[in-house]
C-alpha cells in the first residue's frame, strides 16, 4: 500500500502518493470531529455538535473520493479547498453565536491559505486567500470581541 506497485510510471506513483496522503488527511479530521461531537453535546452547543457531525461525514466522504480512480487528484485539491471554505464560514457563523471559538476561524483560515498556495496557481490561491480573510475579519470584528485566551 505505501511501497508504491513495481512498474507504475514517475507519474502514476506520484499520484497513488498524493491519494494516499488525503486518504490519511480525510480521516485524521474525521477522528478529531467524531471527537468534538461528545463535547459539544455535553457542552450544550447544538451547533457546534451538528457541524462536527457533518464534519465526520463530509471528511469520510473525502476519503471515498480520494480513493476513487475517476476523480484526478486536481479535482480532489479542489473539492478540498472549496468544502475547507464551506467549513470556514460555517465556523464563522458559529462563532457569531457563541458557540466555537476564534481559534477555529484562524485554524480554518490557514488551512485554507496553505492548500490554495500550495495546489493552485497565484491567482485563484490569492483569491482564494482573500475570502478567506474577509470571512475571518467579518464576525471578530463585529459586535463579539476576540478573547486571546481562545487562541
Amino acid at each position: 500500500m505505501f511501497g508504491g506497485e513495481p512498474g507504475l510510471s514517475p507519474h502514476r506513483e506520484r499520484e497513488q502518493h498524493l491519494r494516499q496522503l488525503y486518504v490519511g488527511m480525510a480521516l485524521l479530521a474525521a477522528l478529531v470531529q467524531a471527537c468534538i461531537v461528545p463535547y459539544a453535546q455535553g457542552a450544550d452547543l447544538p451547533g457546534l455538535n451538528l457541524q462536527a457531525k457533518l464534519g465526520t461525514g463530509s471528511n469520510l466522504l473525502l476519503v471515498g473520493l480520494a480513493l476513487w480512480p475517476r476523480v484526478s487528484t486536481h479535482a480532489f485539491q479542489w473539492i478540498l479547498i472549496v468544502s475547507a471554505q464551506l467549513w470556514l464560514l460555517s465556523s464563522a457563523l458559529l462563532f457569531l453565536r457563541g458557540e466555537t471559538l476564534s481559534a477555529t476561524l484562524l485554524v480554518g483560515y490557514l488551512t485554507v491559505t496553505l492548500f490554495s498556495f500550495a495546489w493552485l496557481q497565484a491567482r485563484p490561491a490569492a483569491a482564494l486567500a482573500l475570502l478567506g480573510y474577509l470571512l475571518l475579519w467579518g464576525p471578530v470584528s463585529g459586535q463579539r470581541t476576540v478573547d486571546p485566551r481562545d487562541c
